[in-house]
């Protein structure tokens, strides 16, 4: 779908929603019993067909996966990089390899550091994950500070406005917006040419924010921490054995966890500790993009890396074709994408 496409029919959404109606006009109860019961499989795949090469010169590009993620945008549409050198960047990566994904590790909408007169209204919001489609984003994992703005009403918002699939392993919901069950995956496996490659979500075990929880001052969303955390990690091991059982020759985990002792023992480095198989791990809570080594269960290194804040920087991940992985920080990118801008001043 073009940008132009997009563009419309999502101003249409947003007046249609101006106008009153939200996703939940007409709710009904949905209730997930067991954590197994939401895991789904989305297979896509992601580059060029065998249709589209014939039709064309020979394809130079490389063979490689390039997964481009963020974190901790806090509302930067139009600062930093933004998201028309979101946009001109993610076009450049897609020139030069075959395989291009563009995530959103969560914290999408929280307050900048300098946040004076800054008030995050419904307008905002909406625009901002508007703005997520033009770039466009693939996935997105929302992040606590999502969650406490948007809570159980407009949660499932974040996918009807940015067109980008959410991702979570973790999420349980009982409330009556069925809607975002519908939302959320548990992974999704991308088919590379011969390969495939997993993406699981994670989101925030403990989110700060209980009120963002309930409905009607009943708790009806949860992430599996209140089932204690030996559950929580068979759970996730479950899951990233379930995608190598499908053919998966790579797992990464895309999550929003952190390192603050205050959530122990839902850290992302505990996570590495007490799983194998897992590939790489880009968190959404951890602001430095590097490539700093946990050791997981079975004694093995894996990459753990932060996403970046207020888009200062991207995160980039590359599985080469011979299977090696790399995570690099781009920083000082001042290319924009015209069209795109164009269409978010629109949007705005």
């Amino acid at each position: 779908m073009s940008k132009h496409i997009f563009a419309g029919i999502l101003i249409g959404c947003l007046l249609l929603f101006a106008t009153g109606c939200t996703v939940g006009d007409d709710p009904t109860k949905e209730t997930s019993e067991t954590p197994t019961e939401s895991a789904t499989e989305s297979a896509t795949s992601v580059g060029p067909t065998a249709e589209t090469e014939s039709e064309t010169e020979a394809d130079l590009r490389t063979e490689d996966f390039v997964l481009l993620f963020t974190g901790n945008v806090c509302n930067a549409v139009n600062r930093n990089i933004g998201f028309a050198g979101l946009s001109a960047l993610k076009q450049e990566v897609e020139s030069e390899a075959k395989y291009v994904l563009l995530a959103d590790l969560g914290n999408l909408l929280a307050e900048p550091q300098e946040s004076a007169g800054f008030e995050s209204t419904p307008a905002l919001r909406n625009f901002v994950m508007g703005a997520m489609g033009i770039v466009p984003y693939d996935y997105a994992v929302p992040g606590s500070r999502d969650l406490s703005l948007l809570k159980t009403e407009d949660l499932s918002n974040l996918a009807v406005y940015s067109g980008a699939k959410l991702l979570s392993a973790n999420i349980q919901y009982s409330g009556i917006y069925s809607e975002i069950s519908g939302s959320f995956e548990t992974f999704v496996m991308e088919t590379c040419g011969e390969r495939k490659i997993a993406l699981i979500g994670i989101m925030m075990p403990e989110p700060e924010d209980e009120d963002a929880l309930k409905e009607d001052g009943e708790t009806v969303l949860s992430f599996l921490a209140d089932q204690g955390a030996d559950f929580f990690y068979q759970m996730m091991q479950i899951y990233i054995e379930e995608c190598r059982v499908r053919g998966a020759e790579k797992v990464i985990l895309l999550t929003h966890m952190g390192n603050d002792p205050a959530n122990a023992p839902f850290t992302v480095d505990e996570l590495v500790q007490r799983t194998t198989g897992v590939t790489a791990v880009l968190d959404g809570r951890l602001t430095a993009i590097e490539s700093r080594t946990v050791m997981n269960a079975a004694n093995e290194p894996v990459p753990v890396s932060g996403s970046g804040s207020e888009l200062t920087s991207v995160g980039k991940l590359v599985i080469s074709a011979d299977g090696t992985v790399e995570i690099t920080e781009i920083s000082n990118y001042t290319k924009k994408d015209e069209e795109a801008q164009a269409l978010i001043d629109e949007l705005q």
